[in-house]
């Protein structure tokens, strides 16, 4: 047997590691009848990567536009009215990044509770929904 696969493998691991940074990864995700809303992030001192999704999942035919509001103890975010970006699939999704110092002089870093929650708030067609999220 060669040692090359065994050396990639073991640079592929330290690169991973070296990239991950020491931060905290968090998962929140709520649901209710006719929504899905999903935050999940990568939070450390230097910097915060965010990923969300709202999924329709109701029965009624998907709205046209729709406006959220995301909020928590350390953010808050949204749109009056954002249509589906993903073709054939109703949802919307999206990302946002901070990046601490040196390039600001804020730290990113978001003191997240045991029990932390996020509220999503989504309005369409008249109707008003206030989903909450839990961490994973």
């Amino acid at each position: 047997m060669k040692p090359y696969p065994i050396v990639v493998l073991m640079m592929i691991g330290l690169m991973l590691s070296a990239c991950s940074g020491g931060g905290k990864e968090y998962d929140f995700y709520g649901k209710s009848t006719n929504w899905i809303v999903k935050y999940e992030t990568e939070i450390s001192k230097e910097r915060e990567w965010a990923d969300y999704s709202i999924e329709y999942i109701g029965k009624d035919p998907a709205p046209s536009m729709l406006g959220y509001n995301i909020e928590s103890s350390w953010f808050e975010f949204g749109s009056k009215q954002e249509r589906f970006k993903h073709r054939g699939k109703n949802v919307i999704s999206g990302n946002s990044e901070c990046t601490g110092p040196p390039t600001n002089n804020k730290s990113c870093q978001a003191m997240i509770e045991e029990d932390e929650q996020i509220k999503a708030k989504i309005e369409w067609n008249g109707n008003s929904e206030v989903i909450i999220l839990n961490r994973n």
